[in-house]
């Protein structure tokens, strides 16, 4: 075959490889930094979630749409873009509605030069009780517990004390709370009331001689939930 056609043919397939590399080129990268906030993590129904889609630096006219969805809540529109973070912001109230802590999905659309990027988020609704007129608490029902002094002395009265929380750390009130002290020759139990608006109910009592060095065990009842402490008497 003559050189010519050789070289004829090898320039054309370099054109044709040249075609098929600018068409398959990679896709416009996101603009740097490119992320999706909403805050606070967890939003009280009759409040606003801030929504914010933020970058480095932009790199071209961009335009931004969001969505989010839970099960008592949505929302669908554009974001605005605010000079002064050079960033896009809403901000969405939340009617209120009764219902337990539950989990929102936001999805935001970017656009930048004709390319789409998707960015995703999620935060917490805290809706109200079915009376309408408390928030509602989210997630497992917790009990902390705790005495006031963990090496008191003998006859010392010493507070002991039951916090019920959700997983949200709001307070639950109103559980019934029981005490129990195991010193080394006897069990004192005793009823001592319901927790309170912040979750929390203490109840003071004297040790009296309690043996001096001896780990007494204190189990915390509210409700279902248990926990356990200790103390241990000590010499003045």
């Amino acid at each position: 075959m003559p050189l010519r056609f050789v070289v004829a043919i090898i320039l054309s397939l370099a054109l044709v490889f040249s075609i098929l590399g600018s068409s398959l080129a990679a896709p416009d990268a996101a603009p740097p930094g490119l992320s999706l906030g909403a805050g606070p993590s967890i939003v009280d129904v009759g409040s606003d979630v801030a929504l914010k889609v933020s970058a480095t630096r932009w790199t071209g006219s961009a335009a931004v749409s969001v969505t989010f969805l839970s099960p008592h809540h949505g929302f669908s529109g554009k974001m605005v873009f605010a000079s002064q973070c050079n960033c896009f912001r809403l901000n969405v109230f939340l009617a209120k509605r009764s219902h337990t802590l539950e989990t929102a999905r936001v999805t935001a659309k970017v656009t930048v030069h004709k390319q789409t990027f998707t960015l995703r988020k999620t935060f917490q609704v805290r809706g109200l009780t079915a009376n309408g007129k408390t928030f509602s608490p989210g997630g497992t029902p917790q009990l902390a517990g705790w005495v006031s002094d963990p090496q008191p002395v003998q006859n010392e009265f010493v507070h002991f004390c039951a916090w019920t929380r959700a997983s949200d750390a709001f307070p639950i009130h109103g559980l019934p709370v029981t005490f129990a002290v195991h010193f080394q020759t006897r069990t004192q139990k005793w009823f001592a009331g319901l927790t309170g608006s912040n979750g929390v109910l203490c109840s003071s009592k004297d040790i009296q001689h309690a043996k001096i060095g001896f780990a007494t065990a204190v189990d915390i009842y509210a409700g279902r939930l248990h926990q356990r402490t200790s103390f241990m008497p000590r010499t003045p």
